[in-house]
């Protein structure tokens, strides 16, 4: 059971938990009626769990260590101190960008599949 967030005619929303697993999705009503269901696929949130250097100049090499970033990049992206970063490289538990031009500290975090990842801390040097 899921807890439901809307219900309408043709539409309901429901709240997926945290740690759910893909599967079958239905509609049970009462105790008997069943719709049809589908095939929901759950994508859990990348996870950074540590980088190269918590500390670089703008240009410089950064690697993301983690996981659930996804083997191939796509139109996921990284961003340090909340810009966009070149990658250099992707893969599903190490991502390496170019460090942009920023003046900041903030974090450094991974976006795949409409998800964002946790961050870690990052302080940019003067150039």
């Amino acid at each position: 059971r899921l807890p439901v967030v809307s219900w309408s005619d043709t539409t309901i929303a429901v709240r997926i938990p945290t740690g759910a697993a893909t599967g079958y999705l239905g509609i049970v009503r009462g105790s008997w009626a069943t719709s049809n269901g589908m095939w929901v696929g759950v994508r859990s949130a990348p996870r950074v769990t540590g980088i190269s250097t918590s500390t670089a100049r703008p240009g410089d090499r950064l690697t993301i260590y983690g996981s659930g970033f996804g083997t191939a990049q796509g139109a996921g992206f990284a961003a340090v101190c909340g810009v966009r970063a070149e990658v250099v490289s992707w893969s599903d538990t190490a991502v390496t960008v170019v460090v942009p031009a920023v003046t900041s500290a903030g974090y450094v975090g991974i976006y795949q599949g409409g998800v964002s990842s946790n961050g870690a801390y990052f302080v940019p040097l003067a150039p």
